[in-house]
């Protein structure tokens, strides 16, 4: 449970390998187990909204639920846990990713492949690299060129892309001769690549750079917000967090300011909260850019199931959207 103490500076230097697969754009946990991962005395066990020890700490580290499951580390080994704390997919894998549509993408040996949540290997692992399924499909590698697969397996983009991410909006952000460009899942190009950096689609809108600056373009590749930030993200719901002079803000879908720069670092919004800092010290905010909880936290997340994830110091606890520590701080 590493503390994320910059998380926009990680993405930025991370555009390539976010497991969101969608430049800038975090995939939505699916509905399952409200139960949230704490480490007690240096393991890993799970609370409930309340605060209370459901599953006690006896993993060498883990995740939250997704699609039901969770993903735990036991022995230097990955596996699959449900809401009882039941160990249904043994620890054997060297990766895994998320359980998202049903489906996980795990590693062996520098292989991958996907597995259902009954363990049963549903594609084998014979890829180089792969991700989360979005949409039904899938980014996989190939040696070192980038495809898709659906969820039988089956390649349905062949790998010929330097770098890709995952579907949103129907279109997927695709890198060719060191351009961003987008092509639709019957693997036409829809938007040439052009771009110097680019994030997936929100809400029918992109984040994409042209000459060192960023803005934002619609599905047809026009430009609908002119290219002046210093760095931009994907909108989550009607905001989207962008730089100007070295600070972080929120625009809406006009590229007005919705809330001045004025921090040194800022997370999306989620749950109508979204996680700032300011003089090295995080607190959240709410839409309107009213600081509902103070600046006191050395690190924070953003707002999942109703608890947002804060450091103090190299421990982490729970607050609720008051504010109010679920879970004070521990290792």
């Amino acid at each position: 449970m590493t503390k994320r103490s910059l998380p926009f500076v990680i993405l930025a230097l991370c555009l390539f390998v976010l497991p969101c697969l969608s430049f800038g754009q975090q995939a939505a946990p699916t509905a399952g187990t409200d139960l949230f991962p704490v480490m007690l005395d240096g393991r890993c066990g799970y609370i409930d909204r309340t605060g209370k020890i459901v599953i006690p700490p006896r993993f060498d580290d883990g995740w939250e639920f997704y699609g039901g499951l969770a993903r735990v580390k036991m022995g230097g080994k990955y596996g699959y846990i449900d809401g009882a704390g039941k160990m249904v997919i043994s620890p054997r894998f060297d990766r895994t990713y998320l359980f998202m549509e049903g489906l996980a993408a795990v590693g062996i040996e520098g292989k991958w492949g996907y597995i259902d949540s009954t363990a049963k290997t549903v594609i084998p692992l014979e890829f180089d690299a792969a991700w989360n399924f979005s949409g039904g499909i899938a980014r996989v590698r190939v040696g070192d060129k980038w495809g898709y697969i659906d969820k039988t397996g089956k390649m349905i983009l062949p790998p010929r892309f330097d770098d890709c991410l995952g579907f949103s909006d129907g279109l997927a952000a695709v890198v060719l001769g060191g351009k961003f460009g987008y092509v639709d899942k019957s693997g036409e190009m829809v938007i040439p690549p052009q771009f110097e950096g680019a994030w997936g689609f929100s809400s029918g809108l992109a984040a994409v750079k042209v000459a060192g600056k960023w803005g934002y373009i619609d599905k047809t590749g026009k430009p609908i917000i002119a290219p002046r930030f210093d760095t931009a993200w994907s909108f989550s719901g009607e905001l989207a967090p962008v730089v100007m002079a070295g600070k972080y803000g929120f625009i809406d879908k006009r590229g007005e300011f919705a809330i001045r720069p004025q921090f040194d670092v800022a997370w999306r919004f989620a749950g109508g909260l979204a996680a700032v800092a300011k003089g090295g010290k995080w607190g959240y905010i709410d839409t309107t850019g009213k600081v509902i909880i103070p600046f006191q936290f050395d690190s924070a997340w953003d707002f999942f199931k109703g608890l947002g994830k804060v450091w103090i110091g190299e421990k982490f606890g729970y607050v609720d959207t008051t504010g109010k520590f679920i879970w004070n701080p521990t290792t």
